[in-house]
């Protein structure tokens, strides 16, 4: 859902792109082109493990920042302005009448709003046999994925149950499976799954299966064969990563509170950057919690290495914000980066390796191609990084969850 609502942009359709956002005025440097909502998001498996505690509807932090940072850090922290600048209100917060603890939100609202979309024929409270599914479907999940994960398979579960609570859910689908040809499939399934758990996505079409149940009428066309892998398809090309933190946001309400205080600012970010190289040193670089959601706008951009915007939750929950991070001219195409800091700083060469490895494209946007002429070569530092930053290599010392 859009929250914005404005009519900065228009949805076009290019024959070789696919969907495309227009601008349909300039748009400025550091203005949000739009905010909107998930048809459906879900935490990844293992922040429980690691004990981020976030609202399993809106991934809004249920810990304070001193909880926060004294978790990542391992040693007791106490924060300034807490009052002031950290947004965790506890009092608000309620569990799952069911399950319990097993699904706690930061708020009543958020709560009912779970039960209406999903987690009425989620709630393990329902039956032992769910409860038995549901923790079999995450630990094959979890033994599949080790952190860092990029998906979940509670967002397709979670499709599911909203496809059976609302059918018309299913054409809000489909345009997520539009741009999905048949032959890239199996592809985006393998990257999604790796080599050497491809065999297993039999077994989580079973347990799925079991969860719902085969023969549903509204559900079954997704629980065959076909139909599951094009829903891990789905989620694999279209999944939106989300980051929360209760920490980083009291940093960032800090500097607008003192704001008219500079000399106490410059003393809140010492305290600040003393705290991350802290919490890179001991917790490594997954310091927030985690999640990927399926949104309607932000699927439509297309990838630039030379983007002229980018994705931002400021709310710190599932709102996603799109902000412009440089002039956008009326008629230009609006673009993101597809890729993190350290690919986009990398060679043509290398960085289309990755895109076509991972989503199944060769880019062709302005600055590839002023590079058009460089060397087909990857270099020595890039290889040796491409080694150390494969999970497959050491999936066990991916994040310390201690």
């Amino acid at each position: 859902m859009n929250l914005t609502n404005n009519q900065k942009f228009s949805i076009n359709h290019d024959p070789i792109k696919g969907r495309c956002l227009i601008a349909n005025e300039t748009i400025y440097t550091g203005e949000i082109i739009f905010e909107e909502l998930p048809l459906v998001c879900s935490q990844f498996l293992w922040n429980a493990e690691c004990k981020y505690d976030a609202c399993q509807f809106c991934l809004t932090p249920l810990e304070t920042a001193e909880e926060n940072v004294t978790r990542l850090t391992k040693e007791q922290i106490q924060l300034p302005y807490v009052e002031q600048c950290c947004q965790t209100n506890k009092s608000k917060h309620i569990n799952c009448s069911g399950c319990g603890q097993n699904e706690r939100y930061c708020s009543i609202e958020c709560c009912q709003l779970a039960y209406e979309h999903y987690h009425q024929l989620l709630c393990p409270s329902r039956s032992k046999e769910l409860e038995n599914n549901l923790n079999k479907l995450c630990d094959l999940w979890k033994s599949i994925h080790y952190p860092p994960e990029t998906a979940s398979i509670m967002l397709l579960v979670k499709i599911l149950a909203r496809i059976k609570q609302d059918p018309t859910f299913i054409e809000k689908l489909q345009q997520f499976s539009s741009n999905i040809i048949v032959e890239q499939t199996d592809k985006l399934v393998h990257i999604l799954c790796g080599d050497k758990f491809h065999e297993q996505i039999e077994i989580l079409r079973q347990i799925v299966s079991e969860i719902f149940s085969p023969n549903d009428e509204i559900l079954q066309p997704f629980l065959t064969e076909n139909g599951f892998k094009s829903l891990l398809a789905i989620i694999g090309k279209n999944g939106q990563g989300i980051g929360t933190s209760a920490f980083s946001q009291w940093a960032k309400n800090c500097e607008q509170f003192l704001a008219n205080n500079p000399e106490e600012l410059d003393k809140i970010n010492q305290l600040t950057d003393s705290l991350f190289d802290k919490l890179d040193e001991i917790s490594g670089c997954f310091l927030n919690n985690e999640g990927s959601g399926l949104y309607e706008l932000q699927s439509c951009i297309n990838h630039s290495c030379q983007p002229n915007s980018e994705v931002c939750f400021l709310k710190n929950n599932f709102i996603l914000s799109l902000k412009a991070i440089e002039t956008i001219n009326q008629g230009e195409e609006i673009t993101i980066c597809y890729l993190d800091e350290c690919w986009q700083n990398r060679s043509r060469h290398s960085r289309n390796k990755y895109l076509q490895k991972n989503y199944l494209f060769i880019c062709q946007c302005r600055k590839c191609q002023q590079q058009i002429n460089d060397p087909d070569v990857t270099s020595d530092e890039e290889e040796d990084s491409d080694l150390q930053s494969n999970p497959d290599d050491d999936d066990d010392d991916a994040m310390n969850c201690d």
